[in-house]
């Protein structure tokens, strides 16, 4: 589980394609987390991925697998050698939920359709399925990217949210433009919200 607080930016080193179909993901931290095991869990641009290896020479490059799946529901195989991403570590017991909690599977790809300043921050605007959007509510929460956020308005086929300076500069939304595809987790909640009324409107 997470909560949506991105703690560092990491670069991808590359992202290997395996004869099985999946592939390895490599990236490289700013600094070496001496605390970091094999089979840790954490989130890569909101996706729970194991750690399945340190390299020795460099602690800072960390090797994920990433199954077909995960290939399929994300934007890995698009990612180049120097593309910015947000890691955060999984929760322990005890730590703050500054954000909101995250599950690490990402529902689907959404596009960025917009982004301009105003007041102060940088509005974004995404688009979405209906399915998702369905799930997302005003003054809501989304993760974009593993970025806990609050929804500011939705629309037939798309949501906005508000990025403050600090998040902006601090996140890789600093190096998002339109036409960019993101991962979008929306509330676990939301998700049960509308499982129970889909199943009560069902049998009525």
């Amino acid at each position: 589980m997470f909560t949506g607080l991105i703690q560092t930016l990491g670069t991808v080193v590359n992202v290997v394609q395996q004869p099985g179909g999946g592939a390895l993901l490599t990236i490289c931290l700013p600094e070496v987390w001496p605390d970091l095991t094999l089979g840790e869990s954490m989130a890569v641009n909101g996706v729970c991925l194991t750690v399945i290896d340190i390299d020795v020479r460099d602690g800072r490059r960390i090797t994920f697998e990433l199954m077909v799946e995960t290939l399929k529901r994300t934007t890995f195989l698009m990612m180049s050698a120097g593309t910015v991403v947000n890691v955060e570590r999984a929760l322990s017991v005890g730590d703050r939920l500054g954000g909101h909690i995250l599950s690490g599977h990402v529902d689907e790809v959404a596009t960025v359709i917009d982004k301009n300043p105003v007041q102060g921050a940088t509005l974004f605007t995404f688009r979405a399925t209906k399915a998702r959007l369905s799930e997302i509510i005003p003054q809501g929460s989304v993760a974009i990217d593993g970025i806990s956020l609050t929804v500011v308005e939705t629309g037939d086929d798309f949501f906005t949210v508000s990025i403050l300076p600090y998040t902006l500069a601090h996140t890789n939304l600093a190096y998002r433009e339109i036409g960019d595809g993101v991962h979008l987790e929306t509330d676990m909640f939301g998700k049960m919200v509308r499982l129970y009324v889909e199943a009560y409107l069902t049998r009525r």
